[in-house]
């Protein structure tokens, strides 16, 4: 690269930094501010590149050094130290233009704010069972992204999902049906699923048998079910009743390394039983589950993580 200074800035240098839509290229201003690829890019519209031979105008930088702006505002809060260009300016180096550069791409999963939450609708589904044997039971959430790409842009732009889960007794009052009320509130869900990681579970109490703060959409395995908490009793008569929480990032990947279209949240439920096992032992409950919102800003940026639709399945 020529850009240095009292160099000739070329546009092959404004290119280089520029990058390309769909890139994957490391410190680029398009790799993160468009389609980019993975775990990096915003879906915004490219910023342009400048053909080769053709001189690189004052709109063309300023263009490049306000969409830097943008991204740092939309990490941090605070705009670049890249000082802008207007028309009649000289287009001259500028000393930390890279380093910006640098800084944007490596903070590209940060952001300084989220939209107000949107709270998901209630799903209830009714457990119930009268043998004196041990009973399991799943319970699915599926949220849907309106393409692999919107999936991508959603959790890079910071956007995070609350998964909430609480049960009631319903139409009985045993101990058994206590027992795995208490575990599943226990669990509770899952606070700030993002893009690298989460924000724990959300109830308290049980012996925690497994717990996993670094999975998020991007940490978790594709197609397959990752578990991230599992809650046991641990006392009483059905010590051995555990909740546990996977999600499976699966669907459609798209052409620009989606970790999937949609995202299951797996809610799978164990009441054991034993020698003590009686008619009163049968057990009925309700389940309210559901998953809240929390959409990218749209302060520095347009939406094109479109919305978010969510089923029990």
């Amino acid at each position: 690269m020529s850009y240095n200074v009292g160099g000739l800035i070329e546009a092959k240098d404004y290119n280089d930094f520029v990058g390309t839509s769909n890139s994957n290229v490391p410190n680029t201003v398009n790799a993160v501010w468009s389609v980019g690829n993975g775990s990096s890019g915003y879906g915004q519209p490219a910023v342009p590149q400048v053909a080769i031979g053709n001189t690189v105008t004052a709109s063309q930088w300023a263009t490049m050094i306000n969409t830097l702006n943008s991204l740092r505002m939309h990490q941090s809060g605070a705009g670049t130290t890249v000082p802008t260009v207007v028309a009649g300016d000289l287009i001259e180096y500028k000393n930390n233009l890279q380093s910006e550069i640098t800084t944007i791409y490596n903070n590209r999963d940060l952001h300084n704010s989220l939209s107000p939450v949107t709270l998901g609708t209630v799903h209830s589904a009714y457990w119930s069972s009268t043998a004196m044997t041990s009973q399991t039971r799943t319970f699915t959430l599926r949220v849907t992204f309106q393409t692999p790409d919107a999936a991508r842009y959603f959790f890079n732009a910071g956007g995070e999902l609350k998964v909430n889960y609480s049960a009631t007794r319903n139409g009985s009052t045993t101990a058994r049906t206590d027992s795995i009320i208490a575990v599943i509130n226990s669990l509770g869900g899952i606070k700030g699923f993002a893009g690298k990681s989460n924000a724990g579970r959300l109830g308290t109490g049980g012996t925690v048998m497994s717990s996993d703060t670094t999975k998020g959409y991007w940490t978790s395995t594709y197609n397959i079910n990752t578990p991230i908490y599992s809650v046991r009793r641990g006392s009483g008569s059905y010590s051995t009743d555990s909740a546990t929480l996977a999600v499976k990032p699966n669907g459609s990947t798209g052409s620009n390394g989606s970790n999937g279209q949609y995202i299951d949240f797996i809610l799978t439920v164990t009441s054991g039983i034993g020698s003590w096992a009686t008619s009163a032992d049968s057990f009925g409950i309700r389940l309210d589950q559901s998953i809240d919102v929390f959409y990218p800003s749209t302060a520095a940026l347009a939406n094109t993580w479109g919305t978010i639709t969510v089923t029990a399945l």
